[in-house]
């Protein structure tokens, strides 16, 4: 899959920088829907930081799910 990421619960769309199978668009999913739950965050901007931050994990390589959550919390 080329192009981006909406989901219906929030509705974000992100652009995406290279081709990811539907496994690779789950896996970023449940990184996002496991910290933003953990966190109590809802939809909106909040949630598109931690989505941004999960998603550049991936692109850069970092596919473990434990490093994407560590990711999205904005560890470095």
């Amino acid at each position: 899959m080329t192009g981006s990421v909406k989901t219906q619960r929030d509705e974000v769309v992100i652009a995406l920088r290279g081709t990811y199978s539907s496994d690779d668009m789950a896996q970023m999913q449940g990184a996002i829907d496991a910290v933003c739950g953990e966190l109590g965050i809802p939809r909106g901007a909040q949630r598109d930081v931690v989505a941004r931050r999960v998603i550049a994990a991936y692109e850069s390589g970092s596919r473990l799910p434990l490093n994407l959550v560590h990711a999205g919390l904005g560890a470095r």
